[in-house]
């Protein structure tokens, strides 16, 4: 064989393991998203309800509009233009003994169209006084629609991860 040959031949070598090494690559960062799934990184709100919750279990929802969201809260208003490109997610806790329980996200990821919230309980701290009367926990989660596959049917599971209870929201985002 000819000097150029084996020069060509190991230069082919050298490309084909490159690009073998690159697909195995793009292949293992992709499955390694789809399982994890893709953050949300959901903007906490600073809304309140008046509304009560003896369920025994936690209630959700998924605001797409501004009239609805309006009829739940108290002392604001949501305008209609924050749902052209978000969609505001929202979970009002069952009784709990005191002023001082609330809520904390752990994560909000998709996967396909899994949208997973968890989230905890979390409890008053011993340092600081708190109302002694029945409270409901609430959080309110404004999420930017442009994460979300529009117009397909998505589950949106909200899970507590402190009483492992689990509540469901099958709905379709439209823009």
């Amino acid at each position: 064989m000819s000097k150029k040959t084996i020069t060509l031949s190991s230069i082919s070598t050298i490309f084909v393991v490159l690009i073998i090494a690159l697909a195995v690559l793009l292949v293992s960062n992709y499955t390694k998203n789809f399982n994890s799934g893709i953050n949300l990184e959901p903007e906490i709100l600073d809304l309140k309800t008046n509304l009560k919750n003896d369920s025994g279990q936690d209630m959700v929802w998924l605001f797409d509009n501004a009239t609805d969201i309006n009829n739940v809260i108290t002392g604001q208003n949501i305008a209609s233009d924050v749902f052209e490109n978000h969609i505001i997610l929202g979970i009002l806790g069952t009784t709990y003994p005191n002023s001082g329980y609330t809520f904390g996200l752990n994560y909000a990821r998709v996967r396909g169209t899994d949208v997973n919230i968890n989230y905890q309980v979390q409890k008053p701290t011993d340092d600081q006084a708190y109302l002694e009367v029945i409270s409901y926990p609430q959080l309110f989660l404004k999420i930017n629609k442009d994460m979300l596959q529009i117009g397909t049917p998505l589950d949106f599971m909200f899970y507590n991860q402190t009483t492992k209870k689990q509540e469901l929201i099958n709905q379709t985002i439209t823009l």
